[in-house]
């Protein structure tokens, strides 16, 4: 009878504990603070197994990122899929900038002033394409 209490119980920890860092409570702390956006779908469903094992844990981290904000998208999150094809230009924005002084310099300071982001423009990831 002993052996079953300790491997319920043990069960029950690890459901437990799995589902304690599945909230986005505790993935994105950044995130909180948010009351609308596009719904992030990994940490939705991580919730939802929670449901799955129980009720009533998944349904304190449904409640818990729902009301914190932390199971939308961060604002001004790229939407990028599996390869830059994917990009919608929907969440673009387009800089004007000046073509008679245009460095990579003025490019950064354009795209910090509109964003607030600061961009590394030697990084071996950053694409810039001229028209």
């Amino acid at each position: 009878m002993y052996k079953i209490k300790s491997i319920t119980s043990s069960a029950l920890l690890v459901t437990l504990s799995i589902q304690l860092f599945s909230c986005g409570y505790l993935i994105h702390p950044e995130r909180r603070g948010q009351r609308s956006g596009q719904i992030d779908w990994a940490i939705a469903g991580l919730d939802a197994i929670g449901l799955l094992f129980f009720i009533l844990p998944g349904l304190i981290a449904f409640g818990v990122d729902i009301a914190s904000g932390t199971i939308y998208m961060a604002q001004n999150t790229p939407r990028l899929g599996a390869d830059a094809a994917s990009f919608d230009l929907k969440y673009s924005k387009q800089i004007k900038i000046d073509l008679k002084n245009i460095n990579k310099e003025t490019i950064a300071a354009a795209i910090k002033e509109n964003t607030g982001i600061d961009v590394d423009m030697n990084d071996p990831r950053l694409k810039v394409y001229w028209n």
